[in-house]
């Protein structure tokens, strides 16, 4: 009994011990946490405050504190931090520091409390992709109303569908509809006076060289939106807007953003028409997407002398049509190319057209004079022929937020033939001839004194001229760090043609024998220029940007 009696009292006595030493280790105790917020990417401050919890393992409160932006020296990104200090009273080991903001995901960061202060230096957080972001709504009323355009920062945005057009109406129809939008015969546009450098197509460009192509071909109903803004350069993207040369403005650009349902698809229309003496008019356009491809083509022929749509904007006067009979035919290709996530882009297009003008004209006058009436007869015959190639490829590789490197390369090869064919006839007679159908070759033979000539003058003209033009740029830029960038620039063109002018005149009077004038102005020239360089970014701080550059060029 004796044995037993002492092993009860052994096992009491532990019993009191351990639970006397329990009581000891928890105790509560204040601790003293301190640390500072950072971005995981940057590995820099954040410039918001960022709510800080101390939660226990049974996720009670324990205490918390705003991480308030504090700056070393400058407002400038690069010295910004975020401390926080909390005083937790708790007599746990453990506890759970909850960081969170609206932008970025929540981080519960376990915390060994085995000193009585603490300092947990950087705490990185991420950053929030813009699908894990939710925005809760409160409760909205919906009506009827369609706002036709808001301002979003720099980016104008109409809604197509707030503008009311005829059914089958291009694109031309629906921008001439935009508050102070105006597009003058060489399909150039205007948004309350401001020149619109580029036409673009879901942020691509499309026939650049003739951006007529979409107003005349692109049906209305396909546009969801119209956007107008700057489009950043290469140097914007990569290092920042007032990294950009002063003297470079960034573009001014009219965006069409196609509904989401002609996004992935072919779109395609076609017009013919015909009509007495041998007129004729046509029309056909298409143009695909998917994921990373983009086509498109059109061709366009009439010879009615048409080169716009006429009394839309109320400009078009008679005056302003082409005398005679020209005849255009045009047609051009399309392409792009992207990678899927979006940074390589190649993109291209070719277009040839081909024009022909006659015009003839036949006068006959009477002058009465006070010795009797005199007689004039007038034939003058232009045909003139134009052929024009252009084609102009883009290869670039886009910068998005946060990168530190973009390029961008840019070639275009134009070529023109043009000729012109121009002859005149002209009489004086004493007598009213008639008008038979010899006359002018009478007068061009010879010197017809049965018919009472006065004088009689012929002149004719050829002249044939080519061109060949070359262009090329490219512009590559690297971010070194947040303060510092470099660009490497360059540009060049090389020209090359010629021109003949043959130029001959007759002019022969009743009393005196003919004088003959012949003369020709041949010309040959070229050139060729280019310019290579770089430019220097420094940015001490947000307020300040230093540039130096150097370059050399020859021509």
């Amino acid at each position: 009994m004796s044995t037993l009696r002492n092993i009860i009292l052994l096992i009491s006595l532990v019993v009191f011990l351990f639970s006397h030493a329990e009581q000891a280790n928890h105790k509560e105790r204040n601790i003293a946490i301190q640390g500072k917020v950072i971005d995981n990417a940057s590995r820099l401050g954040i410039k918001d405050t960022i709510h800080v919890e101390a939660i226990s393992i049974d996720s009670t409160l324990l205490a918390q504190a705003d991480c308030n932006v504090f700056y070393n020296k400058y407002p400038d990104e690069t010295s910004i931090f975020n401390p926080f200090r909390l005083i937790v009273t708790t007599p746990d080991n453990k506890i759970i520091l909850k960081l969170s903001h609206p932008d970025y995901k929540t981080a519960y960061i376990p915390v060994s409390l085995d000193k009585p202060a603490l300092d947990l230096g950087d705490i990185p957080i991420r950053k929030l992709t813009r699908f894990e972001k939710t925005h809760n709504l409160q409760e909205v009323t919906v009506t009827a109303s369609i706002v036709q355009f808001v301002n979003k920062g720099d980016t104008v945005s109409f809604n197509a569908d707030a503008f009311n057009l005829d059914q089958g109406s291009m694109l031309d129809a629906l921008i001439e509809q935009l508050p102070g939008a105006e597009i003058n015969e060489q399909g150039q546009i205007h948004v309350n006076g401001q020149f619109i450098d580029k036409l673009m197509l879901n942020g691509k460009d499309f026939f650049k060289d003739n951006q007529l192509v979409l107003m005349r071909n692109l049906p209305a109903y396909a546009v969801k939106n119209i956007k107008i803004y700057e489009e950043a350069s290469t140097v914007s993207k990569v290092l920042g807007k007032n990294a950009q040369d002063g003297a470079k403005k960034d573009p001014l650009v009219m965006d069409l953003i196609l509904k989401k349902s002609y996004k992935a698809s072919w779109i395609a229309n076609a017009e013919a028409g015909a009509g007495s003496n041998h007129r004729y008019r046509g029309r056909a356009f298409a143009t695909g997407y998917s994921s990373a491809v983009r086509l498109g083509a059109y061709a366009f022929l009439n010879n009615i002398n048409e080169t716009r749509n006429p009394g839309r904007s109320g400009t078009w006067t008679p005056t302003s049509s082409r005398k005679g009979i020209t005849s255009t035919k045009e047609g051009g290709i399309d392409y792009q190319l992207s990678s899927k996530d979006s940074k390589f882009d190649f993109n291209g297009s070719a277009i040839t057209s081909y024009r022909h003008q006659d015009d003839n004209s036949r006068a006959s006058t009477e002058n009465f004079l006070t010795t009797g009436s005199q007689y004039s007869r007038n034939w003058t015959d232009i045909v003139k022929r134009d052929l024009k190639l252009s084609t102009n490829h883009t290869i670039e590789l886009k910068p998005t937020i946060g990168s530190n490197y973009g390029s961008k390369l840019n070639l275009s090869l134009s070529y023109q033939d043009n000729k012109a064919d121009i002859s005149e006839a002209t009489a004086n007679f004493k007598t009213n001839p008639g008008n038979p159908t010899d006359l002018k070759e009478q007068l061009t033979a010879g010197f017809p004194e049965d018919l009472d000539i006065i004088n009689k003058y012929l002149h004719s003209s050829r002249s044939k001229s080519k061109d060949l033009l070359f262009n090329w740029d490219f512009n590559t830029t690297f971010k070194i760090n947040s303060q510092h960038g470099l660009s490497i620039l360059g540009n060049g063109n090389f020209n090359k043609g010629n021109f003949r002018d043959n130029d001959n005149s007759l002019l022969q009077t009743i009393s005196s024998p003919a004088t003959i004038t012949k003369r020709e102005n041949p010309k040959e020239y070229h050139s060729y220029q280019y310019w290579l360089g770089m430019r220097f970014v420094w940015k001490p701080d947000y307020r300040w940007t230093i540039s130096p550059s150097y370059g050399f060029c020859h021509w």
